[in-house]
């Protein structure tokens, strides 16, 4: 089962969770994307912050085109990354 919680920790609350059924288990990215997609007001002044499971090219790429701040641990040696631009 995918279930993905949202937490503000400026104000110490939890803003929203999404449950999403066990037929979205995996699906973690795509979620995350459609979501701030259909709720981009809630994801103004925050920092996402994921596991390496999040890390590919098309999220990264999609919240800098957002823009929306984050931390993911990369998985690979992730030899697209241009560090320098912060372009992926």
């Amino acid at each position: 089962m995918l279930n993905m919680g949202y937490f503000d920790i400026t104000n110490d609350i939890p803003v929203f969770i999404d449950i999403h059924g066990a037929e979205n288990r995996n699906k973690g990215v795509s979620t995350l994307m459609d979501t701030i997609k259909k709720h981009p007001e809630r994801f103004k002044n925050v920092i996402l912050i994921g596991d390496r499971c999040y890390f590919t090219y098309k999220l990264t790429t999609f919240l800098i085109e957002h823009p929306i701040r984050f931390v993911i641990s990369v998985r690979g040696n992730a030899t697209k990354l241009d560090l320098s631009n912060n372009i992926i």
